[in-house]
């Protein structure tokens, strides 16, 4: 697995993220660490240098979409966990990502998301949904951070995660896991802009893609500078 990590600026925030990885031990379980960094800086670089990850990075801002490709065309790894450099882990990842692993390498998913469930941290702007969530159907999987999704027939519950499609499981930048190949194949070359606005009609249009959420999650978003 490659742990893959997007930063620009905010130091701090990236800071207390590293440190909780450190902290629950997620830094042990895979040797390839990586951060792109968007204009790059020493101070970045020795930050990451720090944690044991590897900088790479470019002096100007290049945008989400094309510090994602970069993140994915640098890893090696056959797994490929997405990070931005604002999310904190607070749960022990050991047992999750083992089970993550395990979905993904027998293909019976395609993306595991791993935003904490009853902590999912601010902002959550699809819980405008709540209570008129078949209003827009391709963020039903996001319910899981306010309702039970199950009741909702396009999810089910299967050991510790909640499955569905794409159609109702949107595309998210948020903390996810995919085959790093799967992700190549499918997804890099249709990034562009603002990947969670260009993505999503294609996406959901995807009814063969599965996507999974794990029932209790391992990340809050906690921005500390900007």
């Amino acid at each position: 697995m490659t742990i893959a990590i997007l930063s620009w600026a905010a130091r701090k925030t990236l800071r207390n993220s590293l440190e909780s990885y450190r902290n629950y031990g997620l830094d042990e379980m895979d040797p390839e660490k990586i951060i792109f960094f968007q204009e790059i800086t020493n101070e970045d670089k020795d930050l990451a240098a720090e944690f044991g990850y590897e900088a790479h990075g470019v002096p100007i801002n290049i945008g989400i979409a094309n510090g994602y490709k970069s993140l994915v065309e640098l890893a090696t790894g056959d797994l490929f966990l997405f990070l931005e450099n604002d999310w904190e882990l607070i749960e022990d990842p050991t047992i999750v990502l083992e089970k993550a692993t395990n979905i993904l390498w027998n293909e019976a998913a395609d993306v595991v998301r791993l935003r904490h469930r009853d902590n999912p941290g601010a902002p959550l702007w699809s819980r405008v949904y709540e209570r008129r969530e078949m209003d827009k159907p391709e963020y039903l999987l996001d319910s899981v951070h306010w309702t039970d999704p199950e009741k909702f027939a396009p999810i089910h519950w299967e050991d510790d995660f909640y499955w569905t499609t794409a159609p109702f499981g949107n595309w998210t930048n948020n903390p996810t896991m995919f085959r790093t190949q799967w992700l190549k194949d499918n997804i890099t070359p249709r990034m562009e802009g603002d990947i969670e606005i260009h993505l999503q009609p294609w996406w959901k249009e995807q009814k063969d893609i599965k996507v999974i959420q794990h029932q209790v999650g391992l990340f809050t978003h906690n921005r500390i500078d900007r």
